[in-house]
């Protein structure tokens, strides 16, 4: 199936890409120039659809046998992948990983611009306790509940800067 090839799928291409904030480097013309230009043969269009509508369209090209990426020369600033905006993009990921790419061990969507694909809301909560023993004796603990990616970085740094204060107490 050719983007370049199909007025039709050139249409649907821009209809997405329009639902997602219209940037120009993902129109088709400058998709399908990118693909006649930076291509390397391998890439593939893979169409989505719900009932008689098209929902999202992935240029991906395989990385090795098992894994593969968006089209992404280095010259466009993100993947080439467009898609209906009410439709969240791990839940496209998990389609194409069911469906067409066959066994598939990763699919890699890079650069995804947060304002065209937001991040889902995190539904994990990291907690994490601090009790340090002061110089003159006492003991004080801190809670932190964090939400998310933000949660595990927080955290870490929070147990780095706890930790090395304590190794400083305990050198001196």
């Amino acid at each position: 199936m050719s983007l370049e090839g199909d007025p039709k799928l050139m249409a649907h291409w821009d209809l997405l890409n329009a639902a997602r904030g219209d940037l120009p480097f993902l129109a088709a013309r400058a998709i399908c120039t990118a693909l006649r230009t930076l291509g390397q043969g391998e890439e593939r269009l893979l169409v989505g659809s719900q009932g008689d509508d098209v929902v999202a369209m992935f240029l991906l090209l395989p990385q090795d046998k098992f894994r593969w990426h968006t089209f992404q020369p280095s010259q466009l600033p993100l993947g080439a992948w467009v898609a209906a905006a009410h439709l969240p993009l791990d839940q496209l990921a998990r389609s194409l990983l069911r469906g067409p790419l066959g066994f598939c061990l990763a699919l890699s969507i890079t650069q995804v611009d947060p304002h065209v694909a937001p991040p889902e809301r995190p539904t994990w909560q990291t907690t994490i306790t601090v009790t340090t023993l002061t110089p003159a004796g006492s003991i004080s603990k801190a809670r932190l509940t964090s939400t998310g990616v933000s949660a595990a970085r927080t955290c870490a740094r929070t147990c780095a800067s706890s930790a090395s204060s304590w190794r400083r107490m305990a050198s001196s």
